[in-house]
């Protein structure tokens, strides 16, 4: 179905310019005015309609839980608008530019599934000279008086 809206578009770029092709591959529909395409709802995977706003609040209203990622730019903007982003549904706010760039560690979708999957072990060392045994820091002042 989205296929055959594209298709469409092909034919009349008065009020959307498609980029890419009608291949299965993927494709860019960008408004050339502040509405996005009717059939928006259905738009998945490959497949996203850039629309030009007026301001970040506008944006900012139009996403959900369903919105994962948000790239920002410039970076100054993050810390004015992370509060309004994580309200909204937002799980991951990032620099723009570098939305691909995670680990197999990092939390996806508002979980944490590599702490799912795994067993997590830890080894601490600790080093006396630097770091007292805590029976040391209770007990210090009693065992100096009990030798004394």
């Amino acid at each position: 179905e989205v296929r055959a809206e594209l298709k469409a578009l092909i034919m009349d770029d008065t009020y959307y310019k498609l980029i890419g092709r009608n291949d299965g591959r993927g494709a860019i529909i960008v408004s050339q005015e502040s509405e996005a395409v009717e059939w928006a709802p259905k738009l998945c995977g490959r497949v996203a309609n850039l629309v030009p706003i007026d301001s970040i609040d506008e944006a900012i209203r139009e996403m959900n839980s369903y919105t994962q990622t948000v790239g920002v730019y410039p970076d100054s903007l993050k810390a004015d608008i992370r509060d309004a982003l994580a309200i909204q549904g937002a799980q991951r706010i990032m620099s723009l530019g570098y939305v691909i760039t995670s680990t197999e560690a990092s939390p996806q979708d508002g979980i944490e599934p590599m702490r799912r999957m795994v067993r997590w072990i830890t080894d601490d060392t600790c080093v006396a000279e630097t770091t007292p045994a805590a029976w040391e820091a209770v007990l210090g002042d009693a065992r100096v008086a009990a030798a004394e």
